[in-house]
Formats: C-alpha cells, sequence, structure tokens
C-alpha cells in the first residue's frame, strides 16, 4: 500500500466555525523516532514504521506523538474507499457513541465564622487573594441614621432567678444590627448594663441575617444563643411600624381587615350568623377580654402585635377598649363580592357585662 499522509485537526464548537490545526499534513511514526544524543552517528529513517490505510479502522485508536485518538466516526468516501480496497462492510462504520462527562467544579464551602471580627470581613479573604472590605448601602444609611426599633424583653430559662429578668432589645435598621441591654433590677444579682455589643447575627431558624419584620409584640427569638420572648414595643417603635406597612405587616391594618373578612364570610352561613348577632349585643365600646373573646368565637388567629394594632385604629381615647360599631363598619368594607351578612337580629345594642 502507498504510504500514508496524515492531518489532525481540532474541530471547535460550531459557533466559532472554526478548527485548530493540530499537526500538518505529513507521514505519521507509530513510534516518534529517537532524537537528541541517539541520533549522532546513526540513520533510524529505514527503521521507522508509519501508519498507512490498513491500520486506520472505525473504534481504533492511533498515537499521534505521544497523545492517542480514538477514531470514533468516519465519512462517505472514507467508508466507500475501505468497503472497495479492503472489502469492509457498512457495520464496520457503526459510529461510537462517546459519552461526554460534565465537568462539575467542586463546590467551595467557606470555613465556619471564628467569632473573630465580622463575620462578612472574614469572608472577603475567603472569596479573594485581595481581600475588599464589604460594600455598604449609604443609602439605607442616610435614611435611616440612628433610627431603631426598641422592644421590651424577658429571657426564656429554665433557671428560677432568670425568670423576672428583663431586656431591651434594639434593632438598627441602618445597617440590621443588633443591641441588647439588661434592665436593672435591686436584688437579683446580675449587673445591669450592656449585655449584647452592638453586631449582626443570624436567625437560627432561617439561617440568613436577622430582618426587622422579624421583630413584632409576641414573638420569639433566638439571639446569640439565648431566647428571648419579645413583650412591648415604644410608641416610636409602632409608628415607625405603622408608617412602613408594606414592609411590617404585623402593622398593617388594612392586611389584618382584609383577611379577617376573608375568613368571616369564607362560605360559612353560621360563622357570619354569629358574627350577626354578636355585633347586635356588643356595645359601643369592646375591651381587650372581650375582643380575645370574639375573636375565638369566629376564629380569628391573631397575635398580640396584630391585635395592638387594630386597637391603635380604633381606640380613639387610649382608654384600651375599642369602638366596635368604627371596627364593624371597616371591617364590612373588605367584604367580598357576593357575600351577605344577615340583618341584626335586633337594632338595639346591649352593652356586656
Amino acid at each position: 500500500y502507498p504510504l500514508c499522509a496524515l492531518a489532525v485537526s481540532d474541530e471547535r464548537p460550531v459557533s466559532t466555525q472554526s478548527t485548530w490545526e493540530l499537526l500538518s499534513r505529513c507521514r505519521l511514526p507509530k513510534v516518534p523516532p529517537p532524537t537528541g544524543a541517539a541520533r549522532i552517528g546513526t540513520d533510524h529513517s529505514d527503521k521507522i514504521e508509519y501508519y498507512t490505510h490498513a491500520d486506520l479502522r472505525v473504534g481504533c485508536y492511533i498515537t499521534v506523538y505521544a497523545r492517542h485518538f480514538l477514531i470514533f466516526k468516519a465519512d462517505e468516501f472514507t467508508e466507500k474507499f475501505y468497503i472497495d480496497v479492503h472489502g469492509l462492510t457498512s457495520k464496520d462504520f457503526e459510529p461510537i457513541e462517546q459519552k461526554e462527562e460534565v465537568y462539575v467544579p467542586p463546590q467551595r464551602t467557606p470555613p465556619p465564622h471564628n467569632g473573630y471580627g465580622e463575620e462578612e470581613d472574614s469572608l472577603g479573604s475567603f472569596y479573594s487573594l485581595i481581600p475588599k472590605p464589604p460594600r455598604r448601602n449609604y443609602a439605607k444609611l442616610l435614611k435611616y441614621d440612628k433610627t431603631a426599633l426598641r422592644y421590651l424583653c424577658k429571657l426564656v430559662s429554665e433557671n428560677p432567678e432568670d425568670q423576672d429578668r428583663r431586656f431591651i432589645i434594639e434593632f438598627f435598621l441602618s445597617d440590621d444590627t443588633i443591641r441588647v441591654y439588661e434592665q436593672s433590677m435591686r436584688n437579683s444579682g446580675f449587673v445591669a448594663g450592656k449585655f449584647l455589643d452592638r453586631r449582626r447575627c443570624k436567625n437560627v431558624e432561617t439561617g440568613e441575617w436577622f430582618k426587622p419584620e422579624e421583630f413584632y409584640m409576641g414573638g420569639r427569638l433566638i439571639i446569640n444563643g439565648f431566647v428571648f420572648d419579645l413583650l412591648e414595643a415604644d410608641e416610636a417603635t409602632l409608628n415607625i411600624m405603622e408608617n412602613d406597612a408594606q414592609s411590617f405587616k404585623k402593622s398593617n391594618i388594612e392586611l389584618i381587615l382584609r383577611t379577617l373578612a376573608e375568613k368571616l364570610w369564607a362560605k360559612d352561613s353560621e360563622k357570619v350568623q354569629l358574627y350577626s348577632e354578636i355585633k347586635s349585643k356588643f356595645g359601643d365600646v369592646v375591651g381587650v377580654e372581650l375582643f380575645a373573646e370574639l375573636c375565638n368565637q369566629l376564629q380569628w388567629e391573631l397575635d398580640e402585635h396584630q391585635k395592638l394594632t387594630i386597637f391603635r385604629k380604633f381606640d380613639k381615647d387610649e382608654s384600651g377598649r375599642l369602638t366596635f360599631p368604627e371596627f364593624c363598619i371597616a371591617l364590612e368594607k373588605y367584604q367580598p363580592a357576593g357575600a351577605e351578612v344577615p340583618a341584626d337580629a335586633t337594632n338595639s345594642k346591649v352593652e356586656k357585662e
């Protein structure tokens, strides 16, 4: 057979529409000839064995200067040539299916924080050889400068000496940091003052940094390993939450009334009839205990902060009692379309003692 001249090229993806020549057209030796000092005074040209077309088959390997290549497919002209010259059949040219292994880069898992400094500063040396300081939200800093949410809370503990301990939790809206102070109490044995310095803390339940909407009356939070129950909030905190009702759902009176209306008129005629009877029996004002009884009868699930939001809206004289007729009128504004409220059993209002 005549000697064969080969040219090897590397096929690029279709998007590049180009090939890269790995080996120019030449006679390819099966074993590379010796080079360097081994060739001095010796001619090895007659001992070199080259590849010919008789050595090439679909499914065989060839070595191109220490690189191994698998022939997995041939074109129609090559297939016809081998059938005519070498007597092969079409079965000898079935393409070999190759399962390309998709390289999945290993995920870089950040090491746990060692407690020194802030976690974001420590992650800077993990993501880059030259650590960069974390970027700060200056727009948020300017908007909420010196603005904080303050809550009175108690420590949840099985120790008897911790039952009467009270703390002040401050959540700063400018950078989402938390600071905790302990109130002074005589003969408690605990020193009042700073309990937790101002820093960002993660919520154990979500695994993310604490957010302002997670702080509300009646909530329970785990801060730095300590469990706190939020009891009260000051007037400035309540005003901030009510002014930003889109972020603080617990202080959104429209959302609360809409939810109560949907539960009341949710295709439950008995509940609507009960509401009509209660509406006719209750007087002009309703206290905290009567409102809690009303929620139980109508199956309204409200937490302490949502109840406080309702009382702050309908308690005009700040006496701790809401104006019940005004509350009913506001509630019926969110009545779903097609729902009907039964007529009151009686138009007279009797104060419930």
